[in-house]
């Protein structure tokens, strides 16, 4: 199977690098992220957790308290985490991610409507729909500015926002 080589591959370039690079490299970092995101797309959030936590662990030593990767790094653990049902764990880590990507990247930038989105998503989950209802405003205008009215994504937002919405009785 693809994935389960691809697994292998990622493993072995994890031990190579960690045993060149050092522990701390940025490229360390990024292998563990990539086999998180094989893991989830595999199913296994749970798997996912460890090299997620390692990878925000790493880029924050390294990178600092502010930057894209580290941003990327707390929304995967994040969704990891809020699969998994630690909605309270994941929670701050949305936030935190959403934050550094407003003033890294701007309001407009679509990893900034995609950390909005993320954000609503999870406080929907926790039944928390009038807190998810300006988040979800906010995905939505930032949806539009970076990829247009007619996009699939921006569909999705305006559904997830309506669902929002639906279920306060609000029309």
């Amino acid at each position: 199977d693809q994935d389960e080589e691809a697994m292998r591959l990622f493993l072995e370039a994890l031990e190579i690098k960690r045993e060149v690079l050092g522990p701390d490299h940025p490229s360390v970092a990024n292998t563990l992220n990539n086999i998180a995101v094989l893991y989830r797309n595999m199913g296994g959030d749970k798997g996912a957790l460890p090299f997620d936590r390692e990878a925000v662990a790493i880029r924050r030593r390294v990178l600092g308290a502010e930057h894209p990767d580290l941003a990327v790094s707390l929304n995967n653990l994040a969704i990891a985490l809020k699969e998994q049902g630690e909605l309270d764990e994941a929670e701050p880590l949305f936030r935190e991610a959403l934050a550094m990507k407003l003033k890294l990247l701007g309001p407009t930038h679509q990893s900034t409507a995609n950390g909005y989105y993320s954000l609503a998503d999870l406080l929907v989950a926790k039944g928390d729909y009038a807190a998810a209802e300006p988040v979800y405003r906010e995905a939505l205008a930032a949806t539009i500015a970076s990829l247009g009215e007619k996009h699939w994504r921006t569909a999705l937002v305006r559904s997830a926002y309506g669902h929002c919405l639906a279920k306060q009785g609000r029309p």
